[in-house]
């Protein structure tokens, strides 16, 4: 699980990037970018983080709700879903920094 400081850090292998295409890169940044903003807001309470990891086997980005002391994973959410918290919270406290 990607996880340093509340900041989850996204790191692929020579031959995970050649696999990966663009377009795909662009989502996985944007979602790493949404759990940053979500870990900074607290939005999985106090003594909890949100993290991330790829699936081996769908290749697909996990995000999970972890407890910080121990790291028991307490709910897993589809990376759609940060993505969509994420933007919901910029609606209610505006950056100039970009999401994606």
């Amino acid at each position: 699980m990607g996880q340093i400081g509340g900041t989850a850090l996204w790191t692929v292998g020579p031959e995970t990037a050649n696999t990966i295409t663009t377009d795909e890169r662009t989502r996985r940044q944007a979602i790493i970018s949404a759990v940053h903003i979500l870990n900074q807001a607290d939005a999985a309470g106090p003594d909890r983080e949100i993290t991330y990891s790829i699936d081996s086997a769908t290749k697909r980005l996990i995000v999970s709700v972890v407890d910080r002391q121990t790291g028991q994973v307490y709910v897993q959410w589809p990376d759609e879903y940060a993505l969509q918290l994420a933007q919901e919270y910029r609606k209610e406290q505006p950056t100039d920094e970009p999401l994606f």
